[in-house]
């Protein structure tokens, strides 16, 4: 079973290589390739494509004399621009503000956590004072 699946693939592939390239008939009903690129069926190789609207390197002219199209890539242009100038305010600001501010809180949090410990241990001093006097007056 797997020997004729093996030789049936064969075959077809054998088969379209064979063959001579073909354009899709509606590329040429509609006459999106012009008759100088169409495919060449003499020699077997298939030709590229023209590539009628030419390289988009240019995205941020404007294509007709429009106004629509002009507002159209003014809020483009816009858009990239906020976005850009959203993401450097928001390191400046995490940058500039948040960051010595947990700082500060961190170090005022240290100072009363020693503070703390500080009146912790003057608290068990006194109560061992205390423990001191009265074991000494009971005897």
């Amino acid at each position: 079973m797997a020997a004729a699946g093996a030789a049936l693939l064969r075959s077809v592939a054998t088969k379209m290589a064979r063959a001579p390239p073909r354009l899709p008939s509606a590329l040429e009903r509609h006459g999106r390739l012009p008759a100088s690129s169409r495919f060449s069926t003499s020699t077997g190789s298939t030709p590229q494509p023209a590539n009628l609207r030419g390289p988009q390197t240019d995205l941020k002219k404007v294509r007709s004399g429009s106004e629509w199209d002009r507002v159209k890539t003014a809020a483009i242009e816009a858009t990239t621009t906020c976005a850009f100038l959203t993401v450097v305010g928001g390191v400046i600001v995490i940058c500039g503000w948040v960051n010595p501010a947990l700082d500060r809180i961190t170090a005022n949090l240290e100072a009363s956590n020693r503070l703390d410990m500080e009146i912790m241990d003057e608290i068990k001093r006194g109560h061992q004072r205390i423990r001191e006097q009265c074991g000494s007056s009971k005897s």
